[in-house]
């Protein structure tokens, strides 16, 4: 869309709001590079994984939400895939640099710091 607009005269992006955090860094391969050639700045989303990095969560909180909690960002979080195995295991890393610098794991888990 960048070259359409540059192509037809039309206002450009300036930035990319993404999905961004410790625990998805997905984004790094392709979208950063691409933002960072074309001039682009990166804004982004939910870069504490939805609380997970803030260390909002445990091992307990992996069993499947209940029906009527489905709305909850806990639920939500499992769905999306944020709240797993894999992500508590990053968030502890987190709060482990955390204890160890004097920080909060909000503050460590979040790209910004």
């Amino acid at each position: 869309m960048q070259a359409i607009a540059e192509l037809r005269g039309w206002s450009q992006f300036c930035a990319l709001q993404i999905s961004y955090s410790l625990i998805e860094r997905t984004v790094e391969r392709e979208m950063i590079p691409m933002a960072a050639q074309m001039g682009l700045g990166v804004c982004p989303w939910s870069p504490l994984g939805g609380g997970v990095l803030a260390g909002k969560y445990s091992a307990a909180d992996l069993s499947p939400p209940n029906m009527k909690d489905l709305g909850s960002r806990k639920a939500i979080n499992a769905v999306t895939g944020r709240l797993s195995e894999k992500s508590l295991a990053v968030a502890a890393v987190v709060g482990e640099i955390a204890k160890e610098i004097g920080k909060t794991s909000a503050q460590v888990g979040w790209p910004g710091f």
